[in-house]
This record gives structure tokens, sequence and C-alpha cells, in this order.
């Protein structure tokens, strides 16, 4: 399944292979954290946007109880490039869902 818009595949496993190929070494996390809001805009969140800190920010609903998750984007530079017999982040075929059950 797709999302016809941005010709995505759509659900979880999908959605983090996406992000896991992307850059997100210290100081080039902006592709994952746009990667991150349109996917809370596409999963129909009522705010999804970047703040003035470079943080992926989503809001569902209002009220109360309030639940914050908060959570690292950036990851360390691979290491030891040459020690890899294959890349370790490889482009990769979508997921369907059937297979992420």
């Amino acid at each position: 399944m797709t999302d016809a818009d941005a010709g995505r595949a759509v659900g979880p496993l999908p959605f983090l292979q996406q992000i896991i190929q992307l850059d997100s070494t210290p100081g080039r996390e902006e592709a994952v954290i746009a990667r991150v809001v349109e996917e809370m805009r596409r999963l129909g969140y009522d705010e999804a946007y970047v703040d003035e800190a470079g943080n992926a920010v989503g809001r569902l609903g209002s009220g109360s109880p309030v639940l914050l998750i908060d959570s690292h984007i950036d990851t360390i530079p691979r290491h030891s490039p040459g020690a890899w017999s294959r890349d370790p982040l490889p482009p990769a075929e979508p997921a369907t869902e059937s297979e992420a059950a």
C-alpha cells in the first residue's frame, strides 16, 4: 500500500525503514525530522511542525491527561566502513503490512 500523494509505502515498518536509511548524524538530522513531520501529517495529527529549535513536534487531541513522548533522532556515524562485508543500511524494499505483523 502506498500514499498516493507522496508515493511512499505506508505503515510502521516501511516508515522505520525509510528513516533508518536517512543520514541523521549530528548536525544532519533535518531529513529525518522532515520525514517524521510528514508522517505525522499523513496520519492526521492536529498539529505537526518543526519548532524553532529544529525538533519535530506533533499534537493529537487536546485536554487532559497529556502524554509527552521525547526521543533522539540523531545517530552516531558509522565506524570502520571498510570492515563491513555489505552495507548495513542498504535501500530496502518496503515490507508489506502482513510481513510487519
